[in-house]
């Protein structure tokens, strides 16, 4: 495991995956995050 110019794709993916899983149980709680405003699109 190195990391280059970034982080590998398959690495960025799940992180995003886990973002918005995060993201979506964040918005049924009812938090609002300006760092997550972009995820709060998709709930």
């Amino acid at each position: 495991m190195t990391k280059g110019s970034g982080p590998p794709r398959g690495c960025g993916n799940a992180r995003f995956l886990r973002l918005t899983t995060s993201a979506r149980q964040d918005c049924r709680r009812g938090r609002h995050s300006a760092a997550r405003g972009r995820l709060q699109r998709m709930c």
